[in-house]
């Protein structure tokens, strides 16, 4: 038999030193091959945990593989990157109409006023000229209906612009109301018996009608006070504005009929501190301020301004009265 031929001895050499076991790399091929089951078996558990949440909601499942054409049945349209989506239109507040207007000049402001407001409110029911002017002539009645329709009806709109209609409606309705006629209505306008709130409520209607500066508008309304005001206001400093002599005023007339008439009992604070009637005061020589003290200390013990004792104040002082006889 023929004699197998034996490797050369280089062969021999290399595949000894193939076969010679080496332990670091045993190591790190068990280490990846160890790694890499953990993974499987995560997966694996993964996969089991999903599988049993799908068997135990078979509802969602169906639904999940409902018929593509029905789902993008109701899915919205696209809606293009170049064009946004409309904005919700903003809701406009509800408002009563206002009071049809028949001509009176007294309330000619008034409506002007109203249709103004619900104009501002109403931005988009009202966005035209055309739509204010249509709006407040058809809110008119009477004779000043007829004025508005034979203005419409001209048919070249003469009134365009509802700042024009407004200044028409003035012109031939509100003469009595305006300039020269609400001066006059402003210097006969007297407190009266009213309070001094009613009298400030009418005077601060009518004063914007006029075109008085503020110390007229202040001179005039001191003096529509009723008499019994003036003699109280004579002991304080006047305010240079007329809203503060109308502070002080209604101040000063509140506190008057919120008093009840001082009884012995009550003044018995007033006594520790008598002021005789027949020394002569302040007031009664001639001078038209109390000090501040003396003041001060009469509002405190609710004593006459004008003569210091109790019981009354100025506007009814007896000793004032037989002065001026």
């Amino acid at each position: 038999a023929d004699r197998p031929c034996s490797p050369p001895p280089s062969s021999l050499l290399s595949l000894s030193c193939w076969m010679t076991p080496r332990p670091p790399l045993i190591a790190a091929s068990a280490s990846e091959n160890r790694r890499g089951l953990a993974q499987v078996r995560d997966e694996m558990a993964n996969i089991h945990t999903r599988t049993q949440a799908l068997e135990q909601s078979p509802a969602s499942l169906e639904a999940g593989s409902s018929s593509p054409a029905s789902a993008s049945a109701a899915a919205p349209p696209p809606v293009s990157a170049g064009v946004g989506a409309p904005l919700p239109s903003p809701r406009e507040p509800n408002v009563g109409a206002p009071e049809r207007y028949d001509g009176d000049p007294v309330t000619c402001n008034a409506f002007l006023c109203n249709c103004s407001i619900i104009f501002s409110l109403q931005p988009l029911t009202f966005s035209s000229e055309e739509a204010r002017v249509a709006y407040t002539i058809n809110h008119l009645t009477g004779r000043a209906r007829l004025w508005g329709t034979a203005e419409w009806l001209r048919g070249d709109l003469c009134l365009p612009l509802f700042p024009v209609l407004c200044h028409e409606l003035r012109r031939v309705f509100g003469t009595g109301s305006l300039g020269a006629d609400a001066g006059r209505e402003l210097l006969d306008l007297v407190q009266g018996s009213r309070s001094v709130t009613d009298f400030a409520i009418d005077f601060r209607t009518k004063a914007p009608m006029c075109d008085w500066n503020p110390a007229a508008l202040r001179d005039v309304f001191m003096r529509g006070l009723a008499g019994y005001m003036k003699d109280e206001l004579v002991a304080y400093e006047l305010p240079s504005t007329l809203e503060g002599l109308i502070e002080l005023a209604t101040r000063l007339d509140l506190s008057l009929h919120s008093k009840s008439p001082v009884t012995p009992a009550s003044s018995s604070l007033a006594s520790t501190a008598p002021v005789s009637v027949e020394d002569p005061e302040p007031m009664q020589l001639g001078h038209t301020r109390l000090s501040l003290e003396e003041r001060e200390r009469r509002q405190r013990l609710n004593l006459c301004l004008y003569c210091g004792q109790p019981g009354h104040f100025v506007s009814r002082c007896p000793v004032k009265a037989r002065a001026h006889q």
